[in-house]
């Protein structure tokens, strides 16, 4: 504006100058025109120089704000530069520490002890048992049981030598006695020494003795820790995520004295005895018509120890830490997890194989129109027959992971709306914005499949897939239009192309070249919830169900073996089934076990030498007897 101003003026001056030329030659004095004449050249000449002053100062305004700028940038470098740093330090000490513990060990400082047995611990001091609380109160009682009823001692006194009538069978029996059967340690507030006695008849028939069954004096028989206890531990165990050692310290606060290894045998065989409900779980894949899969990492020591064993086997480097030029073993495993909308079923894997969840899925013959999501780890052949390659169910990829990669670089990229300095150096703004789009093109996408779910719940007779096609899919091919141009401006050379072919692309961030590969990749898988009355957007429901194994994962550090790792995997599998409809825990443990109990019988379990149960095998236990423990029958 202020050089339109100064050209304005010299324009003014030039023509009055002009004016008064003409006026002196009109009255002929060549005396005036001469004067006249140099004033103008004299005015011309000042007027020229204050131009040229007010272009310098104009031009050092420039840069002033230039260096200005400069100085900003390299400053802001300098700050993302130090946090690199400090991130890169950061991330080589964590290296460090998972070299010395093992891939997957829990964030925390790793503290010896700390749920983990003590076989490679012998020189320490043993540690000082903790003091009992002063306000436990101890008691026994003395339980008297006749055909499920709970007598008291004066009551079954005067019952013996009585004639009796079985309610289930009806037989006439006489009361000879109550014969002692065992002593548990049983938990109700405070902790009751129990002492059960069990009814002995005889016949009136054929003087046959009958010993009758008392579920919580059964369970365990080779313990001392009674069912209310046992269940109360598993209860504090996933619904507190405590640890063993933690567990233990607990028992001491109340004047009991369990090793860690003790209640680990008995987590074990506890599991074990659950197997005949898990299996029976699992068949309701069969029913599902959605089925969420995702999976976690876990620890378990069992793993390198094998790989240690391995590599002294084959003469290779023992080294843990992996300092001589090998990699150090690993501890990493994974928890897969399947969710229905009627079980959460979770199982344990050394490695991360998704022809295990594949099988199972098979195994249990989901249906063809089943619509099963994952995320695209997933891929390839996944829900094809391995031979035919026919369809086996509705494979689909979940929209949240999608976009989780473009927020990823959203939030990296910048600070309170501010790019950051990092950005600018490299020119990637339009990534930035490019990638704000496509969250907000599948943030409005998920904002209108749940109008249409809305609508579908209060209206079921709705086409809802016809609805989600004529209402969705310009959304999605919005998103695949925007992601696919996108693509083509970015996309780099491939290992096998030839170069000659190939046109410069524009340079982008890694973190979203990755997010437009996903995306594009994924792009058959994503549009699968289009074409499936069943079909849903995002995995989160499965997600949310691994939340609490993540908590516990952390607090515990790390499995001893695999057997405990399956025994977690088969506790969370009851323990979020039994949430998800809305069932206490513990109370659900206390039936469970108590019916289990009595058909302990049917139960195979695989045995060492010395009769300790290491395992299962199968069960012969009626049917109906297993459906009524499942958590949609069950009486509490």
């Amino acid at each position: 504006m202020a050089q339109e101003i100064d050209n304005n003026f010299i324009d003014q001056c030039t023509n009055r100058m002009n004016e008064l030329l003409s006026f002196a030659k009109d009255k002929g004095d060549s005396n005036i025109q001469l004067i006249l004449e140099a004033f103008k050249q004299l005015v011309l000449v000042i007027l020229a120089s204050l131009q040229t002053i007010i272009n310098s100062n104009n031009e050092l305004k420039k840069e002033n704000e230039r260096i200005r700028q400069e100085n900003e940038i390299f400053q802001n470098t300098f700050l993302e530069i130090a946090k690199d740093n400090a991130n890169k330090v950061i991330e080589k000490a964590q290296n460090a520490k998972e070299k010395f513990e093992g891939h997957g060990s829990e964030k925390q400082p790793r503290k010896k002890g700390v749920d983990s047995s003590s076989h490679q611990r012998d020189n320490q001091k043993p540690r000082e048992p903790r003091p009992p609380k002063t306000n436990v109160q101890k008691s026994t009682k003395k339980v008297y049981y006749l055909f499920d009823k709970e007598l008291t001692e004066a009551e079954a006194k005067k019952l013996l030598n009585t004639i009796v009538t079985d309610p289930t069978t009806g037989k006439r029996l006489k009361l000879i006695k109550f014969t002692q059967s065992a002593t548990k340690k049983e938990f109700v507030v405070n902790v009751i020494d129990v002492t059960y006695y069990k009814a002995e008849y005889q016949s009136l028939d054929d003087d046959e003795k009958i010993l009758a069954p008392i579920a919580e004096a059964d369970f365990l028989p080779k313990a001392k820790i009674g069912m209310s206890l046992m269940s109360e531990l598993i209860n504090m165990r996933f619904m507190l995520k405590s640890p063993i050692y933690r567990l233990v310290q607990y028992l001491e606060d109340l004047g009991l004295k369990f090793s860690k290894q003790q209640l680990y045998s008995y987590f074990e065989i506890c599991s074990f005895m659950l197997m005949p409900l898990f299996e029976r779980l699992e068949e309701e894949l069969a029913n599902a018509n959605v089925i969420g899969i995702d999976e976690t990492f876990w620890s378990c020591r069992e793993k390198r120890r094998k790989q240690l064993e391995e590599r002294n086997k084959n003469g290779m480097a023992t080294n843990q830490d992996g300092d001589d030029g090998g990699s150090p073993p690993s501890m990493r495993c994974y928890i897969f997890g399947m969710i229905t909308q009627n079980v959460c079923l979770y199982y344990f894997r050394t490695t991360r194989d998704t022809a295990f969840a594949k099988q199972k899925l098979i195994e249990y013959d989901v249906k063809s129109n089943c619509f099963v999501i994952t995320d695209a780890f997933y891929k390839g052949k996944f829900n094809l027959d391995d031979e035919t390659l026919a369809v086996l169910f509705i494979h689909a990829f979940c929209f949240v992971h999608v976009r989780r990669y473009f927020c990823t670089f959203y939030n990296s990229a910048q600070r309170d709306g501010v790019v950051t300095a990092t950005i600018i150096k490299h020119h990637w703004e339009q990534d930035v914005a490019e990638s704000k789009l496509i969250m907000d093109l599948i943030s409005n996408l998920f904002h209108k499949f749940n109008e249409l779910q809305e609508a579908y719940e209060k209206d079921n007779q709705i086409d809802f897939e016809k609805l989600k096609i004529e209402t969705l899919k310009p959304l999605v091919d919005e998103i695949f239009e925007k992601g696919e141009a996108i693509w083509k401006d970015i996309r780099k050379l491939k290992k096998n192309e030839d170069p000659a072919n190939f046109t410069e692309r524009r340079d982008c961030c890694d973190k979203f070249y990755k997010a437009i590969q996903y995306l594009i990749n994924a792009k058959d898988g994503l549009q699968k919830f289009l074409y499936s009355p069943h079909g849903i957007l995002s995995n989160n429901f499965t997600e949310q169900k691994f939340r609490e194994l993540d908590i516990l994962r952390e607090s515990m550090i790390a499995n001893d073996t695999f057997d405990g790792a399956k025994a977690i995997a088969i506790y969370y599998t009851i323990y979020k089934t039994a949430l998800l409809h809305k069932i206490n825990f513990y109370d659900y443990l206390m039936k469970v076990f108590k019916v289990l109990t009595l058909h302990k019988d049917q139960i195979n379990y695989e045995k060492d030498k010395r009769g300790t149960i290491i395992g299962y095998k199968d069960h012969s236990i009626p049917e109906n007897i297993i459906e009524s423990l499942l958590p949609w029958n069950i009486e509490l």
